[in-house]
C-alpha cells in the first residue's frame, strides 16, 4: 500500500543528569512504547550517538539516517526509517548556520542545529522526509527555517515533503508562518500544511506528564505536496506513572494522493 506514517519524538540528549529519568532509567520505556507504535519513519531529536544505535537495534528492518560517527558530545537529529519498504535514494545533512555544510553554528543560538533530509522511494513514487531541532532565539529560527526551505528547493517541487521536528515555538511564529506561507526560499513549492490544530494541546512536560502552557505545541510535523494526511495524534503514554522522554511524541499517517492538503479527523 502506498500509505506511510512517521512519528517525531525528543528523546532528550542521553547524557543529561536528570536522576531517575535519565537515559539508563527510562530507554526500557521507550522500547516499550515503540512496541506499541511502531512507525515508518521515527525522527528524533537530541539523539546522542548511543540513543540512536539503541533505537536501531529496537526496530528491526529500519536504518539511521544522519547519524554522525565519533559524534560530538551534543545531540544530532536522525531520521530512523523502514529500509524495507523505502529505497533511500539521497540525504543531506547540514547545520543551521551561515556555513550549513561546515559544523558550525549561527552566532547567536545557544547550540548547533542541524537538520537532516531524506529523499525516498515506494512503489515509484518518491517521498521527502526531514527532521530537525530549531534553537530557542526568534532570529534564529527565522533564518533556520528559510535556510531549510531553500534546502528542500534544490529537491524537485513535485516531491511530497513531510518535515518534523522540535521547532521551540508553537503556531504562529515567526518561523512556522514561513513555513505555512509562499515563502520566496521555497523557490515556488507550495507552503506547508499543518495537520494539527489548537485543540491539540502542548507537547512539552518535563517527565511530569502535564503539558506546559508555556511553551505550547513546539513538537510539529508539516506536510506538502501530494500525500494526504489520514490520522494524526498527540501521544501521552506512560508506563507506571513514567514517560520515556520529557516530550510527547507526535505521529502522522498519510497516504499518496494526486492532490495534498487534505486532512481528515482521526
Amino acid at each position: 500500500m502506498d500509505d506511510f506514517s512517521l512519528m517525531s519524538v525528543n528523546l532528550r540528549f542521553g547524557r543529561a543528569q536528570d536522576g531517575p529519568d535519565s537515559w539508563e532509567n527510562r530507554k526500557h520505556l521507550l522500547a516499550r512504547f515503540l512496541e506499541l507504535h511502531p512507525a515508518d519513519f521515527v525522527c528524533v531529536q537530541e539523539a546522542n550517538d548511543f540513543q540512536a544505535d539503541f533505537l536501531s537495534s529496537l526496530l528491526p528492518g529500519h536504518a539511521a539516517l544522519g547519524q554522525r560517527e565519533n559524534a560530538p558530545a551534543f545531540w544530532q537529529d536522525n531520521i530512523i526509517f523502514h529500509s524495507r519498504r523505502f529505497f533511500l535514494d539521497s540525504w543531506d545533512r547540514f547545520h543551521l548556520s551561515h556555513v550549513p555544510d561546515l559544523v558550525s553554528r549561527f552566532a547567536e543560538s545557544k547550540w548547533p542545529r542541524q537538520c537532516t533530509l531524506g529523499r525516498f522511494t515506494l512503489g515509484g513514487r518518491s517521498l521527502v522526509v526531514g527532521d530537525t531541532h530549531l534553537d530557542f532565539t526568534e532570529a534564529v529560527r527565522e533564518a533556520s527555517a528559510r535556510l531549510i526551505l531553500s534546502r528542500l528547493a534544490r529537491l524537485p517541487v513535485s516531491d511530497p515533503v513531510v518535515l518534523a521536528g522540535d521547532f521551540n515555538a508553537p503556531p504562529g511564529s515567526s518561523c512556522y508562518n514561513l513555513f505555512v506561507s509562499t515563502a520566496p526560499e521555497a523557490g515556488g513549492a507550495p507552503p506547508f500544511s499543518d495537520p494539527f490544530d489548537e485543540s491539540f494541546g502542548p507537547t512539552h512536560h518535563r517527565f511530569t506528564g502535564t503539558p506546559d502552557p508555556k511553551t505550547g505545541r513546539i513538537d510539529w510535523i508539516l506536510y506538502r505536496g501530494p500525500v494526504t494526511c489520514t490520522r494524526r495524534e498527540i501521544l501521552h503514554d506512560s508506563f507506571e506513572g513514567r514517560y520515556p522522554s520529557d516530550h510527547f511524541p507526535v505521529y502522522a499517517e498519510f497516504v499518496f494522493s494526486q492532490e495534498g492538503g487534505r486532512k481528515e479527523e482521526g
